[in-house]
């Protein structure tokens, strides 16, 4: 299935609006944070809705900063939907901090199945704009590991950002989620707050 994200200018100085769209044209959802429309008492929380306003679930953010057993930073981000946690989304990084083409990567727990979200490498560097979706992931990543090479020559999934900075295309297999929807905008909206 393809999806189209794309970032909108902001109303409020901190605030971020996003729109996802099924195919080229069809507006499915809305991603907000920071705006004047939301309610004073969700501070932290990125809202996601239906065009007409109303309200499906919410994001954490920002997350829970912690480290790994092996001292590793990560920040994990709560998708809350239908009053409970329906996705966890982690934020990694390699364990080699001092590396210049180290970048963030992405763990997604929902539905009783782990995805990662990794950089797509060109010519064996990582690209910021580009991230490969790969089903099965383990619970831990180790750099130059098998799976990484798998997941880069054949990829369920991808997200780019071609060549504007505020839009994204998403490519994802049908069925892998009840919710695929919130979870591609959740994890955009998180991949567009990288630097670079």
């Amino acid at each position: 299935m393809e999806y189209g994200i794309r970032f909108l200018r902001p109303l409020a100085e901190n605030g971020q609006r996003a729109h996802l769209y099924v195919g080229q044209n069809r507006l499915s959802l809305v991603a907000d944070y920071g705006t004047p429309w939301l309610l004073h008492g969700e501070p932290g929380k990125v809202r996601l809705a239906r065009p007409s306003g109303e309200a499906l679930a919410s994001l954490e953010y920002p997350g829970l900063k912690t480290t790994s057993k092996g001292g590793v930073p990560r920040i994990s981000y709560a998708l809350i939907y239908d009053h409970a946690v329906y996705a966890l989304i982690t934020q990694h990084t390699w364990p080699n901090l001092d590396d210049t083409d180290a970048a963030s990567y992405f763990m997604i727990e929902a539905e009783g199945q782990r995805w990662a979200a990794l950089n797509r490498e060109v010519n064996g560097r990582s690209r910021p704009d580009q991230f490969v979706l790969c089903d099965n992931a383990p619970a831990v990543v180790e750099p130059h590991a098998q799976f990484l090479d798998d997941c880069q020559a054949a990829p369920v999934g991808q997200i780019q950002r071609p060549t504007r900075a505020e839009e994204y295309e998403v490519m994802m297999p049908d069925g892998r989620f009840r919710q695929p929807q919130l979870i591609l905008l959740a994890l955009v909206f998180l991949i567009h707050q990288l630097p670079g």
